[in-house]
């Protein structure tokens, strides 16, 4: 979903969209897969989207920080990057997980797995043993 308003003209953050794909796969652990199955061309479709966003293997664009809120102080870039690429590759690593098509589900998988290894490669500080 785009914004509206004070804060419009800018895409939907991946740090927020990726609401539907956990809401999604949250549903479909309590309540079994044929409850989301409404929901999951939405959720490929989203993960489509985010990985068609891609550079070099991760998402990095994002619009809000932490938070919407007038007058804060917008999350630092790097924050706000990262947060962007962990999301989307949640996204589709739900995707992965949703749906009757074992091919789709296997073509998921394998960009999350990419995903993966290309946010590992960005952010993980190997002095300090974190990311």
């Amino acid at each position: 979903p785009h914004v509206h308003g004070l804060y419009g003209n800018r895409p939907a953050d991946p740090s927020w969209g990726v609401a539907l794909p956990i809401i999604t796969d949250l549903l479909s652990r309590y309540y079994g897969q044929q409850t989301v199955q409404p929901f999951v061309p939405a959720v490929h479709a989203w993960a489509r989207f985010l990985l068609a966003m891609r550079q070099d293997g991760l998402v990095r664009y994002h619009s809000y920080g932490d938070w919407l809120e007038p007058g804060k102080v917008a999350s630092d870039k790097l924050v706000s990057e990262m947060t962007a690429a962990f999301s989307a590759a949640e996204a589709v690593r739900i995707a992965s997980l949703l749906g009757d098509d074992p091919h789709v589900r296997a073509s998921f998988s394998q960009e999350f797995e990419g995903m993966r290894s290309a946010f590992a490669k960005a952010y993980w500080n190997k002095t300090a043993l974190c990311f």
